[in-house]
């Protein structure tokens, strides 16, 4: 197994953040032109070693575990990560993913020679403004504050415990074709 994945997304944002510029900027183009307190490499790494807490202490976490105060509060912080073009954030995981498999296969934990992959679906409750109660959908039920949920799928190495891939769909979507999809 990789024994630090995170060094090895640092220095892949390191070499890979300038050449994407544009496409993080994305319909955007005055975003991240000068230097802030928040670094671009700060928002992908918090967004990708995500441990499934509450937005606040996903940030703190983030913060404590490189031994550094946040240097903004979490309105700002999450302002700054709005402006990054989610297809960005698409493409560039795409290529630390496939970077990890063409130069650590050596370190990949494998079953019989073979990556072992999983697909794990399921629906989570987003925030639930207007907009993504239209384009996601909510729970079907007699009161008109029904949450906002969304359908998700994941692929994983089960054996190495990456993420893969993710994929998030209407709520009344289907498991099985976002699993197809993912492969």
């Amino acid at each position: 197994m990789i024994k630090n994945p995170v060094h090895l997304l640092e220095q892949y944002l390191k070499d890979a953040l300038p050449y994407h510029m544009e496409l993080i900027r994305g319909d955007n183009p005055a975003a991240f032109t000068r230097n802030s307190a928040i670094t671009l490499s700060d928002l992908f790494l918090q967004m990708l070693n995500r441990k499934n807490l509450t937005q606040f202490s996903e940030v703190m976490a983030y913060y404590e575990s490189m031994n550094r105060s946040m240097p903004v509060t979490e309105k700002a912080f999450f302002m700054a990560r709005r402006k990054i073009n989610p297809e960005a954030v698409r493409i560039m995981s795409n290529e630390f993913i496939a970077n990890v498999y063409d130069n650590y296969d050596d370190s990949i934990i494998k079953w019989k020679d073979l990556v072992v992959l999983g697909i794990d679906g399921s629906k989570c409750r987003i925030p639930g403004t207007r907009e993504n109660r239209a384009l996601f959908g909510t729970t079907e039920g007699i009161s008109d504050n029904q949450p906002a949920m969304a359908l998700l799928s994941t692929l994983h190495d089960s054996m190495n415990d990456l993420k893969l891939d993710v994929l998030v769909d209407r709520i009344t979507g289907n498991e099985q074709s976002l699993a197809s999809s993912h492969i």
